[in-house]
């Protein structure tokens, strides 16, 4: 049995065309693009994956003052305490939220995709702790 890889991980040609629907992945907001059969998608989508995690992504510091302050605004409307959200803030970023708990934010209402965001860490957490409906 030989000690050399299975694979061969050589880097990737891609041609003129594939780096410019590389390029406009990169600067979409959604991954959906239609591309014809031969054009190769396993290839680009290769290149596009290459050095990133699944939920690798780089918030700004406006994005993340914005999470804060939707989470405390569920947290009133569920009447949980303002460090819940801190709690959860730190889940999402692993770092503590800036806000002092002496002088919170003004909370906002939350956009539809935290609201589905929260929901579904309750329904883990729920599954955690083995509650069922």
């Amino acid at each position: 049995m030989s000690n050399s890889p299975p694979f061969n991980h050589a880097p990737l040609t891609l041609r003129d065309y594939q780096i410019d629907i590389v390029d406009q992945l990169d600067e979409l907001d959604h991954p959906l693009v239609p591309l014809p059969t031969g054009a190769g998608k396993t290839v680009e989508l290769a290149q596009v994956t290459r050095g990133r995690s699944a939920h690798a992504r780089n918030f700004t510091l406006e994005e993340k003052r914005r999470f804060h302050i939707q989470l405390l605004w569920i947290a009133k409307e569920r009447s949980r305490k303002p460090g819940w959200a801190a709690y959860t803030y730190k889940d999402k970023f692993a770092a503590w939220p800036d806000a002092k708990p002496w002088a919170l934010p003004e909370p906002e209402p939350p956009s539809p995709a935290l609201r589905t965001w929260v929901r579904s860490r309750d329904i883990a957490y729920a599954k955690a702790m083995g509650v069922s409906r």
